[in-house]
This record gives C-alpha cells, structure tokens and sequence, in this order.
C-alpha cells in the first residue's frame, strides 16, 4: 500500500500566521487613522465645504456689482453680505481685509476663513438714500413720496406693528398698485396719506350709478394727458395760468398728503371698558397746546367744546390732531377751520413742519382734494369700486360734541350705537372696512363720522351775509385761488339750477367728485345713493361725506351744504402740500 506523504499545518504554524497577521492589521489601522486614509478623507471634505462656501460668498458679492453702479460695493452691502455666513462681523471693516478672519455660522461649519479668500478689493461710498423727495420711483411706477422736515415715514409690518421708514426697508413702505398707500407722521403723532399724482378716466361720468374709474400714476414732468385717459387730476396741476377754477395748486406737484383721519381734539383718552367707551378730557395748557388764533364765532345751541371751553368767550383754538379715537374737532366754523388748517405749518413747534421752506404748506381740504383722494379710493388702488364702509359710531353723552369719534367703523348701519362698540382703525376684520383700502395704510372715514369742510362755495350777492359772517377768512373772495374755489350760481337761487349752471361747464370743470359723479344737486343722486346737496345764497359753502347719522346717504361722493356756522356734526381735514 502506498504510503501518504501529504503533511497538514502544524498549530505552531498557525499561531504565527495569525500573529503576523495581527501585526500587520495594526500598522495598516495605524497608518489609515495617523493622517492616513480616514484623516485625508476628513481633510478633504474640509476643503470641500470651506471651498463651496467661499464660492457662495463670492457669487452674493458679484451679483451686487452687477447692481448699478456696476462693479462696485459698499462697506454696508459687504457687510450685510458676510453676516449671512459669519457671525462675529464687525460694524466697521478695515482697510487691509487680509487681517480680517472670521469663523462661519455653525449652519456652515465653524471655519475661520480670511475675508480677503473671498474679496480683496476696496469699497466705495455708500450712497443709498431714502427715496422721498417726490420723485419717480421707476421700480414701482409712481411718484414717491415727499417728506416735509419734520415728518416721518412709517409703514405696518405683517403683525400690525408701526415700523420707520428707514433705506434698508423702504420698499416695504407702499405699493399701490398693490393697494398699499404711503403713510407717514408729523412730530406731534398726526398720521398722513400719501396721493401721488395721477391722471384718470370714469368709463360712465355724469351718472348716479357708481362707475369703473382707470388711474394711472405719472411723474411731475408729465403735463399732457395720455390719449386713453381723459384728464390730469386737476389737484397735481398749475392753475395759476388759469385762475385756479378746477382747485388747482400753484405749481404742478408729485402728489399731496391728506390726513389720514377727520381732524380731532387734544388730550382726549378714550379707553374700551367691556364695550363701553370712557373717555378723559383735560385742556389744562401743560396737556393742551394752544393756537394764537381765537374762535370767531359760535352756536348758541353748542356753547363749548371737547376741551370744555366757553365759546361765547372765544378762547385760543387749540392745534387740531389728526389720530384715531379722537373726538372730531366740532363746534367750529368753516372761517375757523380754514385758519386752524393755515396754522399747521407755522406751529413747528407742535407739528415739526417748516412753513419757511416754500414747498411745506398746509391748507384746509379742497373739493378738488377730496375728488382725488375719492377717485383713487374708487380704482384698483384702492377698493375697486366697493364702498367704503360707514363710521357711524356716536355716544350718547349729554354734551353734543361728545358726538363722533375718528377712525371707528361699525360693519352696516343698523343697531343701538349708544351701545354697541365700534371696531377700533386697525381692526382687520372690521375697522379697516372705514379705510380707502380696506386695509390700515388707507384714508378713513370719507363715509361718516362728520361732514367735512371744504374750501369751496358759491357767490351770490343776495344772502351772502353768511360768507363774512362764518367765513371771513377766505369766502370774501369773488374768484378762485390755491386754497379755496369759487363755484358759479344761477339767479334763480336754488339747489338744482346752480347745480344745472355748474353741470354747463362740464367740458372744462372736473375732477371734484361733483358733476362726474352725480346727476343733480339735490336728493341721493350721487354715486352709490350718496346725498346731493348743491350750494345756495343762505348755505354757500361746501360740505363732504356725510356725518354719523346719515346712514346710507353718507360717502366718498356726498356732497352737502351749510351756512358756515359752528355745528356738532361738522368738522374739517388738513392737506399738506
């Protein structure tokens, strides 16, 4: 039998292969993680990331150099620019950007990274301002608006929160094709509205069923009306030339701020108890600032006001305020509201306007004001023909001035208002139904709380008593000027045929909220059943909107009348210009 000469692996052989084999899987593993395989691969991928955010960083700089003024960057714009990547930037960079290291945002890895890896040049000036001077702002297409000394711009954030205009966030300011208008406030905490200049055309004028009105924002160059409009406002136009006969101003202008609520009372506190209103007055002259500008005249039916002062006596008038929840500034003549709205930009001190800067005036509203900011509510600025919502909130104190209250708004017209509490301005579910945009950046209250003066009225010889009597102060006049107009008048005194004498000028005479929205000058025959009331000889002057108590025959197109005198349910506006 042939012998097997085969040998199997001994154990001793087997122990050393596998000791050896130990032996060398440790140096390997040594070798992988001593800065071998494993410490390559983490360095790399640091590379990697420190390099794609480098990259990220370079690109955010290049697309700002793309931005006019092309190839240059502002120590601002880098900064802003660095901070989305580092968190320890500094206000202030230095020249040499070499000895500049920053470490990233944890999001980013926390690597120090030297500035000058991702940009060694220089910086130019920062020369971004804050667009405000009534210029055309050709991102937006309109004119911005024109900040007087003294006045700030502000803007309300998604939460409702009242935010300064600054550069970094103008364009949150307005939008206005987006029914966004720009706000803004004088010192003593007064709200404005911005109407930029515009020119327009009503698809269906001289109705009484409320028509589609086109705007069309257009710069302070533009003098001539574009072929598929019918007129420039004339609120924006020169009529010096003219004879101011539309209400004109006397130079053409980017637009023109109006308050944002009917004029008020100083120093009143009105505070919600449970849906009841409380309200706390003081005129003491610590609380109170005072005009030097006495009331002329006064009712012997309404012998004080809000600050409980004796108008037989005729005081000092106080400064009027144009805030929210305030009691509407009563119980003063037309003459008297003319003087007053003329004070504003003389009361610096008050106010922070400066009447020495030949553009800052301020002016009692004028019908051609009110047309324009009527207008521009009744376009796709504003509320695209839906009409703004009544302010018909009233009290039921014993005083008569006690009476309306700016910027409230009850959704509909019926109901107890001696108990039920109107929503405040910026309530979005209600208040800002009262808003010519249906949102807090519009002009409340055209519909209701009071009627509101304007400098407009008519000129017969025959009981013309009550133009000197109650408004001495600028109806003496027997033709237009920039501040108040003249409207004409038939013999045969009457609502109707004065309306009628005016209605034969409608080839020249617009604008107003007047003939092209209405179809006489008595009764609801104006837009949306809004009241008719066309000027007499005992009533020659013009009165807007409707008061508290006029219910449905109150809006933006109502138009009344009255002799001028001190009553509970008339009050005025201001306009800037």
């Amino acid at each position: 039998m042939k012998k097997n000469t085969q040998r199997g692996i001994t154990l001793v052989a087997l122990v050393i292969t596998i000791i050896v084999l130990l032996i060398l899987a440790g140096i390997s593993i040594q070798a992988i993680t001593n800065q071998g395989i494993f410490g390559k691969a983490s360095e790399a991928k640091e590379k990697t990331e420190i390099a794609s955010i480098k990259e990220k960083i370079s690109l955010d700089i290049y697309e700002k150099q793309l931005e006019p003024p092309l190839g240059s960057i502002t120590e601002g714009e880098l900064i802003e620019i660095l901070g989305k990547y580092f968190d320890d930037v500094p206000e202030t960079l230095p020249e040499d950007l070499s000895t500049l290291t920053l470490t990233t945002k944890a999001e980013f890895g926390n690597y120090s990274i030297k500035v000058s890896d991702v940009y060694s040049g220089g910086t130019t000036e920062d020369t971004r301002t804050l667009l405000a001077n009534g210029s055309w702002n050709n991102s937006k297409n309109v004119n911005s608006p024109k900040l007087m000394e003294g006045m700030t711009g502000i803007y309300w954030d998604a939460s409702g929160n009242e935010v300064t205009v600054t550069v970094d966030n103008q364009d949150n300011w307005y939008d206005y094709a987006n029914q966004k208008w720009a706000n803004a406030k004088t010192e003593d905490g007064s709200y404005w509205v911005w109407i930029p200049r515009y020119e327009y055309k009503i698809t269906t004028p001289y109705t009484s069923t409320a028509s589609t009105i086109s705007v069309k924002f257009i710069p302070t160059t533009q003098t001539t009306v574009d072929s598929e409009y019918t007129y420039i406002h004339p609120a924006f136009k020169n009529g010096s030339s003219t004879g101011y006969t539309n209400g004109e101003w006397k130079a053409e202008i980017p637009g023109f701020w109006v308050a944002k609520y009917p004029a008020g009372f100083q120093a009143n506190t009105i505070t919600n108890n449970a849906g009841t209103l409380s309200t706390t007055i003081s005129n003491s002259s610590d609380t109170v600032v005072y005009s030097d500008k006495n009331y002329t005249s006064y009712n012997s039916s309404y012998t004080t006001n809000a600050l409980s002062q004796t108008l037989s006596s005729k005081p000092k008038m106080s400064y009027p305020v144009f805030k929210p929840l305030t009691y509407a500034y009563n119980n003063i003549s037309t003459g008297d509201s003319y003087t007053l709205s003329q004070e504003i930009k003389n009361a610096s001190s008050f106010y922070g306007l400066n009447s020495t800067k030949t553009e800052t005036d301020s002016h009692m509203m004028k019908n051609s004001e009110w047309g324009a900011v009527a207008y521009l509510t009744q376009s796709s600025c504003g509320r695209s023909g839906t009409e703004v919502n009544l302010n018909n909130y009233y009290t039921a104190e014993s005083s008569p001035w006690r009476i309306a209250i700016t910027g409230m708004c009850i959704n509909g017209t019926s109901g107890d208002k001696t108990t039920t509490l109107g929503k405040p301005y910026n309530d979005t579910a209600v208040g800002v139904k009262g808003s010519s945009t249906a949102n807090i950046t519009g002009v409340y209250d055209l519909n209701g709380c009071v009627w509101e003066r304007t400098s407009g009225y008519i000129t017969n010889t025959s009981g013309s008593s009550n133009r000197s009597t109650y408004g001495s102060s600028y109806a003496l006049s027997t033709t237009s000027t920039e501040y108040a107009t003249v409207y004409p008048y038939n013999s045969s005194d009457s609502n109707t045929n004065n309306y009628n004498t005016y209605l034969g000028l409608k080839s020249s005479r617009y604008g107003d909220a007047i003939l092209e929205t209405s179809t006489s000058g008595a009764n609801s025959t104006s837009w949306n059943g809004d009241y008719s009331g066309f000027p007499v000889a005992s009533y020659p002057f013009f009165v807007r909107g409707g008061g508290y108590n006029y219910s449905s025959l109150a809006g933006a197109f109502a138009f009344g009348i009255t002799n001028g005198e001190p009553l509970y349910d008339s009050g005025f506006r201001a306009v800037l210009v």
